[in-house]
């Protein structure tokens, strides 16, 4: 009896530390996704307002900012990139 209250100590201990470790790169994994969401919302930003500016965009330029937008949406993105990226669509693209 007494060796089974021992087991059984041991085993919601180990349980409780899987878990914890589980917690932990649960949070590190969000903190990543978040971080690498902001990058590609700044670098999105960053297109549009170069874009924009300029009055065209690029084959190569459009490209690349189609792929982040996709990985941005993916994470999770909100409209507001969703609207910044219909306005540059509708740039004239020049090689």
């Amino acid at each position: 009896r007494w060796l089974f209250g021992i087991l059984a100590g041991y085993l919601i201990v180990k349980v409780r530390c899987i878990k914890d470790k589980q917690t932990a790169a649960d949070k590190r994994q969000a903190a990543l996704e978040s971080g690498v969401q902001a990058l590609l919302r700044g670098e999105l930003i960053r297109s549009y307002e170069k874009y924009h500016e300029q009055g065209y965009i690029t084959v190569h330029g459009l490209e690349a900012a189609n792929k982040a937008y996709a990985a941005y949406h993916e994470l999770g993105g909100n409209g507001t990139i969703t609207s910044l990226m219909e306005d540059m669509r509708r740039l004239e693209v020049e090689t």
